[in-house]
């Protein structure tokens, strides 16, 4: 039996297929309650912790397809707006859009994606999305410090079949405190690692070029630094050959000299 995780790869191919071919409001419109009803079945197999039922489960797809979801269905409701007014604009329209995302991550403080439907310069869209990154850490810096990771998620096209397919670059956690000059860690840590990531793949001779950028993925964890005075219980057997000191103390100045 198939898990959630490849139920939901395959109804991103089948929906990716569909997309540009829907013209009319009534085929939009059932796509788009298709793809509320997807979003919903793969929020409730994260929240119920799919994973620890089935171990074939991939936590890191199910959260990538449910940002895809909510790309697609962002741009069915923008392309419904535009068939509904009957003409190519209708209002001021952003470029990119948060949207939360739910998680099965023990300590996860906030999983999102900043959703892209207007860029198709990486390096614009990594820059336009500080404000809405910076606004996401400010809230969560109020509870503690964090360990932050962002993902690129895009899709390229092969030069010798023109086949396309989806590809990920991910950043390191990095720890993120008040204390943190954060356009200078998002500078340092996002745009100049995505974007030499990005360059590298496309000039090592992989054979593929960018295409379309999807959406870049937020990834916020508590961030709880190890204190002097924690105790870590050791397995039996090593403990029993007494070959590592394991003081057991509550001073969190043990490390430090007196």
């Amino acid at each position: 039996m198939q898990s959630v995780s490849e139920i939901s790869s395959e109804i991103i191919r089948i929906t990716e297929s569909v997309l540009k071919l829907l013209k009319h409001k009534n085929e939009i419109v059932r796509h788009i309650s298709i793809i509320k009803t997807n979003i919903s079945l793969i929020e409730k197999a994260l929240v119920n912790k799919i994973h620890e039922e089935n171990r074939r489960e991939n936590l890191h797809k199910l959260e990538a397809n449910l940002a895809m979801l909510k790309r697609y269905h962002i741009i069915l409701r923008r392309k419904l707006r535009i068939v509904s007014n009957n003409k190519q604009g209708s209002g001021i329209i952003e470029a990119i859009v948060w949207q939360p995302l739910k998680s099965a991550f023990q300590n996860r403080l906030l999983t999102g994606a900043i959703i892209n439907v207007g860029y198709k310069d990486p390096l614009i869209f990594l820059q336009n999305c500080y404000d809405i990154f910076a606004q996401q850490v400010a809230l969560m810096l109020k509870r503690s410090a964090l360990k932050v990771n962002l993902v690129l998620v895009s899709n390229f096209i092969n030069r010798q079949n023109l086949e396309i397919d989806q590809k990920t670059f991910a950043t390191k956690n990095e720890v993120i405190s008040v204390a943190t000059n954060l356009k200078e860690w998002y500078l340092d840590n996002v745009i100049n690692k995505l974007q030499t990531k990005l360059e590298g793949f496309e000039e090592e001779g992989s054979g593929w070029a960018l295409h379309e950028i999807s959406h870049l993925k937020v990834n916020i964890n508590k961030y709880e630094p190890i204190r002097g005075s924690t105790y870590i219980n050791l397995p039996r057997f090593i403990a029993l050959k007494k070959a590592v000191v394991n003081v057991k103390n509550n001073d969190e100045f043990a490390f430090f000299g007196r």
